[in-house]
């Protein structure tokens, strides 16, 4: 396998780590939220209004602290891919490539994931939220429930499916930036082509296994570029040849690095196994 080849597949399953990393940041003000709700659902309250004004005022918060967390990790992120698909390749493959500036690569959180920007992504959930936990407090108070069933129905119906579905959003928009970032760096540096890949496990797609090895120049305006679908794990990567077959490259690099699967065969991540941001730009000296 050429090196080069092997260094981007690697590079890729420490990217679905930055993707971990990220998740577990925003769990955390998911955690921290998700306690202050909990504890303004008291059966005991004057009225139902002070207590639906009163989470109004944390869901806001909650949901204004997730966008500045995702925007300033993926910013760093984008900056990060751009500044390693530069040193890469200008090592390998004897080009003179610059990476994105700042302002380039903060234009990227502005474009729109299947159909909507990560601004607009949040806004749509946090209305659905507000609008599931209203309907909730209304059950609960109309049911008269003590404080207990409450707060276990809170968890229940609202606020675990509210966690899975900002997961989502993070790891899809996460796909989408690198993607990008990728993308606009080639471009910026005379490359014509880049190769739709995929991790070729069972959790790829029917999507994205169709898309496999699709040829594209990085200047049409409808490049087929990931995420296809929530969740997807599929890159863009730059074709220099016919050499350049990624998930090949990734079951070669994968059984040579002993990458850890689950017991489907589909590669995954333990939360341990996530490398710094920081601690990945000093190794590869960016």
């Amino acid at each position: 396998m050429e090196e080069y080849n092997k260094q981007q597949v690697k590079h890729i399953t420490e990217t679905e780590g930055q993707k971990q990393r990220i998740l577990l940041a925003l769990d955390k003000i998911i955690l921290k939220y998700s306690k202050f709700i909990i504890e303004k659902i008291n059966i005991n309250s004057n009225t139902i209004k002070y207590t639906k004004e009163n989470i109004d005022e944390i869901v806001e918060e909650m949901f204004g602290n997730q966008l500045t967390l995702l925007q300033e990790e993926l910013l760093l992120l984008s900056i990060y891919e751009s500044n390693f698909q530069t040193k890469l390749t200008n090592e390998h493959k004897e080009e003179n490539f610059e990476p994105l500036t700042e302002n380039q690569a903060s234009k990227i959180l502005g474009f729109s994931v299947l159909g909507l920007t990560m601004a607009q992504h949040l806004r749509n959930q946090k209305k659905s939220f507000k609008q599931k936990l209203v309907q909730e407090i209304n059950i609960i108070y109309k049911q008269k429930m003590t404080n207990t069933q409450a707060r276990n129905r809170i968890i229940a119906n609202v606020l675990n499916a509210n966690k899975r579905q900002l997961e989502t959003i993070s790891r899809t928009t996460t796909s989408h930036i690198l993607n990008y970032a990728r993308v606009e760096t080639y471009k910026k540096n005379g490359i014509e082509k880049v190769i739709y890949s995929t991790i070729a496990d069972k959790k790829r797609s029917k999507i994205c296994k169709d898309l496999d090895g699709l040829i594209q120049n990085v200047e049409d305006d409808d490049i087929i570029r990931p995420p296809q679908h929530h969740n997807c794990r599929s890159y863009l990567m730059p074709y220099f040849s016919t050499a350049d077959k990624y998930d090949d490259s990734f079951e070669d690099y994968a059984k040579e690095s002993n990458l850890k699967t689950d017991k489907e065969g589909n590669f995954s991540l333990n939360n341990k196994d996530v490398i710094p941001l920081k601690k990945l730009e000093k190794r590869d000296g960016l």
